[in-house]
């Protein structure tokens, strides 16, 4: 735990009736606490004179320590105060009580050391009881009375704490079956593409006809999704977590995804039109390198490609966003910058699997796949991101023929 910083305003302790304090206003607090409701009026006011009031200034300050020796109990007057057990460097909270509630009982009636340690979460006041006072039988009869009330309260507590304890484990058992389903689910991502860079590196073997090779893969890509919708439909988190919706404001997402699509086709038009500025081995490549417009022979294949590009880029979005991105989204959720991190890894996996091409296009993969990534955050849905993989991914390879000036 941090020591507090030197300018703090140190707690105040002062005697419970005097110092400016209202003897009625002790004893109505005394009265309307469960801890101590059955004891007489004098014997409240005894009890009173045995009391101290703390005055906290600041949040944070330490009321208790774990760990330490029980010599006073607490009931709250005003404001709240923090239950925490403290674990190594991390510290958990168990409760917050307000005005009429007490603690530090458990250990006084118990004589063990504290077990959990106390703080205030901002300033008010405490009234501080010894713990001689509610022990000594002997010389005080009324006690008896007083620890039969802070016996009962205790064991309220108790259940109580027993009730949220429950609930938190439930949560957590719940939680880490999801999480570990999740996990599953990302191990099959992982195998499916890795099953895909296999087959497309078989078949660049047998051919070097890259547009064939591509769509000889396709299938191994609908069979992926194909698995993938089965791991979507019996996952615990539901077909919207993966994008698998179309959302009421579906309209505007198709707007904002044609904006952004057409801010990264002039990005990508820009980044050509500077290499062939300032690369001269570039200095005749064309601005616009692409069979429909005559800048070389259009072929069967080239057709075939595109329109199966077309088609297969909601395919792409669903496994790189949907799928990859959620699930590490998931995942990730306890981590700093989970989000970020969920969206740069996904892309790194989705830019790899097109490292069979050059490392130039599996850079240009990666660049607009941060832009998608971003956007599907925004949207939670695939509709927008798979539209502008469409249009863009279309205008890059057979507009600007991007594909031929990675692989020059």
């Amino acid at each position: 735990m941090t020591a507090p910083p030197t300018d703090r305003r140190p707690p105040r302790v002062e005697p419970a009736i005097g110092s400016g304090f209202v003897r009625a206003d002790v004893l109505a607090v005394l009265a309307d606490s469960p801890a101590v409701h059955a004891l007489a009026p004098d014997q409240l006011d005894e009890l009173a004179r045995c009391a101290s009031i703390v005055t906290c200034f600041e949040a944070d300050d330490v009321v208790v320590r774990q760990g330490d020796a029980a010599e006073h109990l607490f009931l709250v007057l005003e404001g709240e105060v923090i239950v925490r057990r403290d674990q190594g460097d991390e510290a958990f909270e168990l409760a917050r009580l307000g005005p009429g509630e007490m603690f530090g009982e458990a250990a006084v009636l118990g004589g063990g050391p504290r077990n959990a340690t106390v703080v205030t979460a901002g300033p008010g006041r405490l009234l501080r009881l010894p713990a001689e006072v509610v022990r000594d039988i002997d010389h005080r009869p009324w006690a008896v009375e007083a620890l039969r009330d802070v016996g009962r309260a205790m064991s309220q507590r108790v259940r109580h704490t027993n009730t949220v304890a429950v609930e938190a484990l439930r949560r957590e058992a719940e939680e880490s079956r999801r999480r570990l389903a999740m996990g599953h689910f990302i191990m099959w991502i992982v195998v499916g593409m890795s099953l895909y860079t296999i087959s497309l590196g078989a078949t660049l073997s047998v051919t070097d006809d890259l547009a064939l090779a591509s769509m000889c893969t396709n299938a191994v890509i609908l069979l992926s999704v194909f698995a993938m919708w089965r791991l979507v439909s019996q996952s615990p988190y539901g077909r919207a977590t993966f994008g698998l919706v179309i959302n009421p404001g579906w309209r505007r997402e198709i707007g904002e995804a044609l904006l952004w699509s057409l801010g990264l086709i002039a990005l990508a038009t820009g980044a050509k039109w500077i290499l062939i500025a300032t690369v001269p081995a570039l200095s005749d490549v064309p601005l616009l390198d692409s069979p429909y417009l005559g800048a070389r022979p259009l072929g069967t294949v080239d057709v075939v490609f595109t329109v199966t590009y077309f088609v297969l880029s909601p395919v792409q979005e669903m496994i790189a966003r949907g799928c990859l991105q959620s699930s590490l989204t998931v995942f990730l959720e306890k981590r700093p910058l989970h989000v970020a991190q969920a969206i740069l890894l996904s892309n790194l996996i989705f830019a790899a699997n097109h490292a069979h091409l050059s490392p130039w296009f599996t850079a240009l993969a990666f660049a607009p796949g941060l832009a998608w990534g971003v956007l599907y955050h925004r949207q939670r849905s695939l509709l927008g991101v798979a539209i502008s993989h469409a249009i863009v991914g279309t205008w890059a390879l057979k507009v600007l023929g991007l594909d031929l000036l990675a692989r020059m």
